[in-house]
This record gives structure tokens, sequence and C-alpha cells, in this order.
């Protein structure tokens, strides 16, 4: 209940507004009433229904409905729940929107602050002078992959003068044109057989990942990892699987593999710290669409979550601090 009790506190600090009785097609109008930009708490059942409704008004609509998966084996990259994370977040930061979704859910999910999602962006833009070496660099530390050819959201490739990146926030590649460090030309390219189909002035590429290692510091994140699991009172059973999952994501972590698991060392990130609410202005609109229904669901995603987090944390599938991470902050 501390949760639910903290996570309502904090509308507080925002203009917000409470309505009830409105059907799906009257919802649909709720952002004329307000001119600023606003963030609407739903429990609607078709809510990509209710963004393309909004979007057919000229709106940007940006959603966020599910929470990152917490298992330690899921992978972010190629995931289209972190792609929507990255999109998302990244537009907020950016205020590239004019309304957002919210689900009872997505108010749980830690996310990582502004800095870091600022820090982890890059714009290029044609005619301008670079450092191929450094946009290349900026690439993996914002977590994408060098690959012979880009297939995938989140490759690179690089060929003499010629890079290719396929950002997470477009549809198509796109590949940059150097001449020693001009940017000559900036064209999106078909994923299929990779002919220009379009020239740019300039492009915006959205971090690929949540976790970098170039933040965090390896030899205190593991000096954490390992001290939170050897305060662990389980069965031997347990202890032996918690054990290996720790040196497993330990070993990645050492050796930059792609085999990481984000979600097992976010917990021990200090720049994954914010809430969803906390990317508004204290000015912003907020709005709780059936006030009681959004409560009596927090609380049965609470109620849900903390029995689920409770039983993986015995089994030695997930540590406490991943638990303290959702609902103690």
């Amino acid at each position: 209940m501390n949760s639910i009790v903290n996570e309502l506190q904090k509308l507080k600090k925002y203009k917000f507004s409470t309505i009830s009785g409105l059907n799906e097609g009257e919802k649909t109008f709720l952002p004329y009433f307000f001119d600023e930009k606003i963030a609407i708490i739903t429990n609607i059942s078709n809510i990509d229904r209710y963004k393309e409704q909004l979007e057919g008004l000229n709106k940007k609509v940006l959603v966020l409905e599910d929470r990152i998966p917490l298992l330690y084996g899921f992978h972010e990259k190629n995931s289209p729940i972190f792609k929507n994370y990255y999109i998302t977040i990244s537009k907020l930061t950016k205020n590239d929107f004019d309304v957002l979704l919210l689900t009872p859910e997505s108010l749980f999910q830690k996310l990582p602050n502004k800095n870091f999602v600022l820090s982890n962006s890059l714009k290029l833009i044609k005619n301008n002078d670079y450092n191929l070496s450094q946009v290349v660099n900026k690439l993996v530390q914002m977590g994408y992959r060098k690959q012979d050819f880009v297939f995938s959201p989140g490759d690179f490739s690089l060929r003499g003068d010629i890079l290719d990146v396929f950002c997470v926030n477009l549809d198509n590649p796109i590949r940059f044109n150097f001449f020693d460090t001009t940017l000559e030309s900036i064209n999106a390219i078909d994923k299929d057989n990779f002919k220009n189909i379009e020239n740019l002035d300039n492009v915006e590429i959205y971090l690929n990942s949540f976790f970098n290692r170039d933040v965090v510091n390896k030899e205190e994140l593991k000096e954490q990892v390992n001290l939170s699991v050897q305060k662990l009172n389980l069965s031997s059973e347990a202890m032996l699987r918690i054990s290996n999952i720790k040196e497993t994501q330990l070993e990645a972590l050492e050796q930059n593999l792609d085999e990481i698991s984000s979600v097992f060392f976010l917990p021990f990130c200090n720049y994954f710290n914010f809430n969803v609410l906390d990317f508004f202005k204290k000015d912003s609109q907020i709005i709780i669409d059936e006030p009681k229904l959004i409560f009596d669901a927090i609380k049965q995603v609470e109620d849900e979550n903390v029995s689920s987090f409770l039983d993986l944390s015995v089994k030695g599938e997930l540590l406490p601090k991943t638990m303290e991470f959702y609902f103690d902050k």
C-alpha cells in the first residue's frame, strides 16, 4: 500500500484532474480542453485504439503500458517492449509529444533520468564535421552493435567512410557518407536492398540500451552484486541458482557480451531512478481517468507483483534488490 500512496503523492506537484463516466469516443476529445501537454492515466481496455483515435485528430501520442520484463534471462536487444521504452522516453525527454497515455502498471516502472537519456542520444547534421571514430564509439556507448550489414534496429556497420545505422526510432536504416571529417550526405536506405530511398538533412539517433557500461563503475557494481548475494538466506538449491545467475551476468559484464541482462544490473545503477511522472514539469496536466478504477488497478498490480517477487526470490531466481527497486523507493 505504501507504493500506491507514494505514487499518488507525486501528483500533488502537478495540475491534475479526474474524469468519470465518459465513453471512449468522448475521451478522445480530452486534449482539446487543455493548452499544455497532458498525461492520461487510464485503464482503458484497448489503449492502441485510443492512441489511433487521438492521432487521427493530429495529436502526437506516446504510450507506456508494459513494464520491463524482470526475468534475468531476458535480453533487451531487439525486444519490442524495450524499443517502445527507448522511443517513448527519448521523445518524452525532448518534449516531442502532445499526449502521454499511461496504464496503472507503467506507474511502477523505474526509468533512467533525463541526463542519462540526453547524453545517450546523437544528432548528425549534413555538411557538419565529425570525428568518425568518436561517432562509432558513441553508438557503441548507446547500445548499438557493430555488424557486417544492418538488418535489425540497433545494428550499425562501417565500411571506409560509409556508416550505416539502423536507428531504433526509424523504420529504415540510415546511410551516412563522410569525406574525411565532413558528413557529405545522409540517406534513408531500403532495409532489403540497401538502395537510397530518401535524402535527409539530419537524423537523430535514440539510445538502444538502458544499461551503459561506460557510465557505471564495473568494480563497484560487481562488489554491490556480490554483497547482495552474500546477504541472502536461502536453501542450498536456491543459493546455487542465484549464484550461477550472478556469475553468468558478471562474466557478460566483464567481457562486454551482448548476452548481458540489463534487468539484473539496473537496480544497482544510480542513474536509473526516475518515475515516468518525473519527466513532467511541475505545472504539467495529469488526468486520472476513472480514479476508483485506477486505484483498484494499482492495488491489484502491487499485490500480484509483490507475491510474484517473493516467490521468485525464495527460489533464487530474483535478487531482493530488484523487488526494492520497484516497490520501496
